[in-house]
């Protein structure tokens, strides 16, 4: 966890850190409401933690390895979220925040900032671009501060979050969206489920899904099924297609986009769904999580394909 007393921004090294990210302030008087401000401070913080991410993968990386080989953290996933906990805490000062590499600061406001730093950390270290920055902001958050501090790893539902943004450096493309925020890819707005321009299947037989299970959680094939692999293979064996790419914002963006049609995965914290959940919501796509096999899954897309996989991954 990072101390009380962040840095200013302008003490960092300026050839390693700033370089070219943005370091503006958004104007207050040009914003409708504090949301908005909020939703320019979120695309700024997330462009700009991609940004000192990727120039410090190109300058070279010490990697460490956490719960597994494939679970893996850099000096630069800690660099962007120094980085973003110091403007919060200059810009935000009674905001609570949460951030995967040990971030907690609980707040005063009833808004709380979530963040994902580098989330595919393991496809940014091996040079694989499906990687990318992710903020989101909860307003009137209902997460306690026992809880928050606690850091719970399903601290909060998959509807508790007002806006997230997505940040891909490698393609230069940020996402922006939240239930009342339509989702945009580059100020763009996105076509929402149901109109005419955005192409849904009908039910999952002709769907692509994106997806991740760890491979410890598939068994032998020739010994029995454990219930998490089950759960999963119900879904995955009614589907046209599915991809498993590593990072859950990015997989998130891309239903949002259109590129696939619905996502699920099992035991997310905060920081892996709730920016790409937002930008789902954003869409008028639904976003459930399901208690099956133990487990909590999150379930998010075109609502109608959503409701078939949360009945299948409860047996149903």
């Amino acid at each position: 966890m990072l101390g009380a007393n962040f840095p200013a921004l302008a003490s960092y090294p300026q050839n390693r850190y700033v370089g070219d990210v943005v370091t503006s302030t958004p104007n207050s008087a040009d914003m409708v409401s504090k949301t908005f401000e909020n939703v320019e401070l979120a695309s700024q913080l997330a462009r700009n933690a991609g940004r000192i991410a990727h120039r410090m993968r190109n300058e070279g990386l010490t990697i460490s390895q956490k719960s597994s080989i494939s679970d893996v953290v850099t000096e630069a996933d800690k660099a962007a979220e120094e980085y973003v906990v110091t403007t919060l805490h200059e810009q935000r000062p009674n905001d609570a925040i949460l951030g995967e590499e040990g971030t907690t600061r609980t707040g005063t406001s009833g808004t709380r900032w979530t963040i994902d730093p580098v989330d595919g950390t393991y496809n940014f270290s091996r040079n694989f671009e499906y990687w990318c920055s992710a903020v989101a902001f909860t307003e009137n958050d209902p997460t306690t501060d026992t809880a928050l501090t606690g850091r719970e790893l399903h601290l909060s539902g998959s509807d508790n979050v007002t806006v997230g943004a997505v940040y891909q450096p490698c393609e230069d493309t940020l996402w922006v969206g939240g239930k009342n925020y339509p989702t945009t890819r580059d100020g763009v707005t996105l076509p929402q489920f149901g109109d005419e321009n955005r192409v849904t299947p009908k039910d999952l037989s002709s769907a692509c899904l994106n997806t991740y299970l760890h491979p410890r959680f598939t068994s032998d094939p020739e010994g029995p099924i454990n219930d998490i692999h089950a759960a999963w293979l119900r879904v995955v064996k009614s589907v046209a297609t599915y991809r498993m790419m590593g990072s859950a914002s990015v997989d998130l963006a891309s239903v949002a986009e259109g590129d696939t049609d619905l996502w699920i995965q099992h035991r997310l914290p905060d920081w892996d769904r709730l920016p790409g959940a937002a930008l789902v919501w954003g869409v008028g796509g639904k976003v459930v999580d399901v208690d099956s096999a133990g487990e909590i899954w999150t379930v998010a897309g075109a609502p109608h394909l959503v409701d078939e996989a949360a009945e299948l991954l409860v047996g149903n």
